[in-house]
């Protein structure tokens, strides 16, 4: 009786538990593709914020960045960057088609207005992107994913994770560039996070960015107070 016990309550937990694993399942670029796209459809007629945080490919580079996107065109960023332990700080406000900077939270300027003539241009290329002499194009894959279902914040999300991997074989030793690129999506089809990283194996050069989404009804912006 107490094994008939233990087998059904372990058969009631394992129903119960979140399908997270079994829901994983590969998906095409156009399904991915399209999820960007309508989150960046929805995300225009909202008002919210963007956290940007940066790593770069040289060691001591990086950079955090806040923006927020206002009602009638109104915009606001702030940023800070980072290289070879040196700070550069930056903040721009834009309302309409008028905009202000500063730099270090000094004073704020007032940028001319816009230039609205437009300078077309056309050129052309046949270039390989394999230089002239008689070279081995690498071998490209590609892996996209629906990982999942994740919490952030509070909120169930779902992840999406797209990897693509660049291996040179003309190289001595072979050279693989990885790219792993996430995307987490709330039941509203907003994204609420993305990462993006670009790596070399065997090397310290890496990249990597992380911005999280906010969305605020309430995000005013207002031109700056002249000093």
């Amino acid at each position: 009786m107490r094994l008939l016990l233990l087998i059904t309550v372990s058969v009631l937990l394992l129903a119960s538990a979140p399908a997270v694993f079994s829901q994983s399942r590969d998906i095409t670029e156009a399904e991915l593709n399209k999820l960007i796209s309508d989150a960046a459809g929805k995300r225009k007629e909202m008002t919210y914020r963007e956290m940007a945080s940066t790593t770069g490919y040289s060691p001591g580079t990086s950079s955090e960045a806040l923006y927020e996107f206002g009602p009638n065109d109104s915009y606001h960023y702030r940023s800070v960057k980072t290289r070879n332990g040196i700070e550069t700080k930056a903040e721009g406000i834009r309302i309409g088609t008028v905009s202000y900077t500063r730099q270090e939270n000094g004073s704020w300027i007032k940028d001319p207005p816009p230039k609205t003539n437009k300078v077309g241009g056309s050129g052309s290329g046949n270039g390989t992107g394999y230089g002239t002499g008689p070279k081995v194009p690498p071998e490209e894959t590609t892996e996209i994913r629906f990982v999942g279902s994740d919490k952030i914040h509070g909120q169930r999300t779902s992840h999406y994770r797209k990897i693509h991997i660049v291996k040179f074989i003309d190289r001595t030793p072979p050279l693989t560039r990885k790219l792993v690129d996430e995307y987490w999506f709330n039941a509203d089809g907003l994204l609420v996070k993305e990462s993006h990283e670009d790596l070399f194996d065997n090397s310290w050069h890496r990249y990597t960015s992380v911005t999280e989404y906010e969305y605020d009804k309430d995000i005013k912006i207002t031109a700056p107070i002249p000093d």
